[in-house]
């Protein structure tokens, strides 16, 4: 069964320009801080929040009368993807930074006598992969939308 935004409540014109207003003031407060910035990193900052709000706020014009229709029928696992994905990614990485620097340990040859390379300065990385790879466990189940994991309402 679809709903549209309308019937659910959730696209209320209310919303829509509340959301609108605060996308316009992010703009034009990003544009002031921009032109008041004192250095390049500022300024860059400055500049990627006003062009990202203000895509926004063009991008939420372009859509304002559009209806949002939500399926309710199927699965929603489009996160859960995304996190296998991630899992698979930062698991890759973190035991080819942990076997790279195993075998430095063995072969301490292959530190090539650069301070980047060494087992100091790859361990953190090989650490923080490899606890990225084991997913949340959020993402374990992938239940219907709007129901429990027993098929229900609730």
């Amino acid at each position: 069964m679809a709903l549209s935004a309308s019937q659910n409540g959730s696209g209320s014109a209310t919303v829509k320009v509340t959301g609108l207003v605060v996308l316009a003031v992010i703009t034009v407060f990003a544009a002031l801080a921009a032109n008041m910035a004192h250095d390049t990193a500022y300024l860059v900052n400055a500049l990627v929040v006003m062009l990202t709000s203000g895509g926004l706020f063009l991008w939420k014009i372009k859509t304002f009368d559009k209806e949002v229709v939500v399926d309710t029928t199927g699965y929603v696992d489009g996160p859960i993807r995304v996190a296998v994905v991630a899992t698979i990614l930062w698991g890759v990485v973190g035991f080819l930074a942990g076997t790279y620097i195993a075998f430095q340990l063995a072969f301490p040859e292959l530190n090539w006598s650069l301070s980047y390379t060494s087992f100091g300065r790859l361990r953190p990385l090989h650490t923080s992969a490899a606890r990225r790879s084991s997913p949340p466990p959020s993402t374990s189940c992938s239940a219907p939308a709007g129901r429990g994991p027993s098929g229900g309402s609730g």
